[in-house]
C-alpha cells in the first residue's frame, strides 16, 4: 500500500506532502541485521538520558528507502513535561515527538548542498573553477595575509588571487569568528563584524566586510575551515541572477523532492522544529547567564541543557541567506539529497547534477592529513577533505576510502558509505560540538551489514 500512495504522488503533485516520508524497509531486506543496529539507540540513549541533548533522530537509507530509525525526545523539552507551565503557555508553545520529519537547523550541513550547487551553476554556464573571484567581486583582487591571523606580524600580499576552486576546498585564506573555527585576531575580527551571521546585513553588506579582514594564509597554501561557502551562496547570486534559497529550491530541492527543506520556518511547522539547546551561550543570540533546566515536573531526567534559541527565530525572513549555515530540513529530506550524491547524481531515474559534479566532490583537494588534525583536532586523524565533503579512510589503509561525509554545529552529521551506497544521518539541537559519536555510529553500521 505505502509503494501505491508513493506511485500516485508521483503522478499528482497536489499530493506532494503524502510523498515526504520515504518507503520503509526492514533491516534485513537492506542487507543488515536487526540486533546489531539496535545497538546505535543505546549509544544515542546515553547522551539523552543523562539530560545532555534536548532529542535525537538516527536515520539508515539505502536506494532512497529507510531501513533502520531511532528517536527520543520532543521539539520543545521543557514545555510538555514541566507541569510548572499554566495550560495557555503548553498550547501556545506546543511540541511533537521527534521523527524523521522533524525540522532541524542543519548548520555547515548546508555546506555540501550548496557547493553542489554552486558546482551545477559553474557546469551549466561553462565556468572553471580556476578563474578568480575578483572576476565576480572586484573587491577582492588584492588581498592581504596576516600570518596565522595575528596582526602583530607585517601583513603581506597575498600571493595570488582566490580561485573558485579555493572556495569549494577551503584553502582560500578566509576564517570563521574565533567562536567556531577561526583563531587569533582575524577570528576576533569575524566575531566583532558578526561576518555572515547577522541576518540584518545583506549578502552585499557581508562581501565588502570581508574583503576588508586580512586572509589568515596565501590562498591554496592551507585548510582553513571558514565562510568559503558562504562566499560560494553569494555567488550564485551573482552569477544566477537570482536569490541562494530561490536557486535550490528550483534546482535541487523541487527536483530531489525535499519539501520541507529551506532558509525560513513557516509558521505551520512550528510543532515540528526543534528548539535549540546549549551547555552554554551562542555567542550571537541573547547573552543571558547559562541555566541547566534541571529536573521538570514529569521527567526523570537532570537536564544540563538551557534554552539557547526558540524554533520561533528563524520565523523571521533573513536579509541574506547564509550558504554555509542557514539550511532548515528533515532527516527524510536530507537523505534525498544524499542518496542523489550516493548514486552519482541520479535519483528516481533522473539525472538530477552530472557524474562530473560527483567526481569533484569526491576529489580530494587537501590532502595533508595535518591540516585536517590542525583545524579539527585528533577526530580529524583519518580525514581528507574534497570539494564539500570530508573524506573518512580506514585507518590501516589510508587510500582506502571509508566514508564521505559532514556534520553541523549543533551536534548534526551524516555520512555516505560507498560500499552500498548507504547513508546515516544523526540530527540533534545542541551547541556547542562536544559529542563526536559519528564514528562508533558508523562503525556499527558496518559492522551490520551481512556479509561483511
Amino acid at each position: 500500500m505505502c509503494r501505491l500512495i508513493i506511485f500516485f504522488c508521483v503522478l499528482l503533485s497536489s499530493f506532494a506532502a503524502i510523498c515526504e516520508e520515504l518507503v520503509k524497509i526492514t533491516p534485513e531486506e537492506a542487507g543488515y541485521d536487526s540486533q546489531k543496529l539496535n545497538t546505535l539507540t543505546q549509544i544515542a540513549d546515553e547522551l539523552y538520558n543523562d539530560g545532555r541533548i534536548p532529542n535525537y533522530v538516527i536515520a539508515l537509507y539505502k536506494d532512497k528507502e529507510n531501513f533502520f530509525t531511532a528517536s527520543r525526545g520532543r521539539t520543545r523539552v521543557e514545555v510538555e513535561e514541566d507541569s510548572r507551565l499554566d495550560e495557555s503557555l503548553r498550547v501556545a508553545q506546543r511540541s511533537e515527538e521527534v521523527s524523521r520529519s522533524t525540522l532541524y537547523h542543519m548548520m555547515s550541513m548546508t555546506k555540501p548542498i550548496v557547493t553542489t550547487a554552486f558546482l551545477k551553476l559553474v557546469n551549466d554556464k561553462d565556468i572553471s573553477l580556476s578563474e578568480p573571484l575578483s572576476k565576480y567581486f572586484p573587491e577582492f583582487e588584492q588581498m592581504l595575509v596576516a600570518p596565522n591571523g595575528d596582526y602583530s606580524f607585517q601583513f603581506e600580499p597575498a600571493k595570488r588571487q582566490i580561485t573558485l576552486a579555493d572556495l569549494v576546498s577551503h584553502t582560500s585564506g578566509f576564517s570563521y569568528p574565533d567562536f567556531v573555527t577561526g583563531f587569533a585576531d582575524v577570528g576576533r575580527s569575524y566575531r566583532e563584524l558578526s561576518i555572515f551571521f547577522d541576518r540584518d546585513m545583506s549578502m552585499l553588506e557581508h562581501m565588502n566586510l570581508l574583503a576588508q579582514i586580512p586572509l589568515v594564509a596565501h590562498p591554496g597554501e592551507e585548510f582553513n575551515y571558514g565562510v568559503s561557502v558562504d562566499v560560494l551562496g553569494a555567488l550564485i547570486e551573482q552569477i544566477s541572477g537570482t536569490t541562494l534559497d530561490q536557486y535550490l529550491k528550483l534546482n535541487l530541492f523541487e527536483p530531489l523532492g525535499m519539501n520541507s527543506t529551506g532558509f525560513v520556518l513557516d509558521s505551520s511547522d512550528f510543532n515540528r522544529m526543534s528548539d535549540i539547546y546549549g551547555a552554554r551561550d551562542w555567542p550571537l543570540v541573547g547573552g543571558s547567564e547559562f541555566k541547566p533546566i534541571g529536573m521538570l515536573g514529569r521527567s526523570s531526567i537532570d537536564w544540563k541543557i538551557s534554552n539557547l534559541i526558540p524554533a520561533a527565530f528563524y520565523m523571521n525572513e533573513p536579509r541574506f541567506y547564509q550558504g554555509g549555515g542557514g539550511l532548515i530540513s528533515t532527516a527524510d529530506d536530507y537523505a534525498k539529497y544524499l542518496t542523489m550524491i550516493a548514486t552519482v547524481g541520479m535519483l528516481d531515474g533522473r539525472q538530477v547534477v552530472d557524474k562530473e559534479i560527483i567526481d569533484i566532490h569526491f576529489t580530494e583537494y587537501v590532502s595533508g592529513i595535518e591540516q585536517m588534525r590542525r583545524a579539527f583536532g585528533e577526530a580529524a586523524r583519518y580525514m581528507k577533505f574534497g570539494a564539500g565533503f570530508g573524506i573518512k579512510n580506514e585507518p590501516d589503509d589510508l587510500n582506502e576510502v571509508d566514508y564521505y561525509f559532514w556534520a553541523g554545529a549543533f551536534n548534526t552529521f551524516f555520512w555516505i558509505d560507498p560500499k552500498d551506497n548507504s547513508v546515516g544521518v544523526f540530527l540533534t539541537s545542541h551547541w556547542p560540538v562536544v559529542y563526536n559519536i559519528s564514528d562508533r555510529l558508523e562503525e556499527i553500521v558496518d559492522q551490520a551489514r551481512l556479509g561483511g
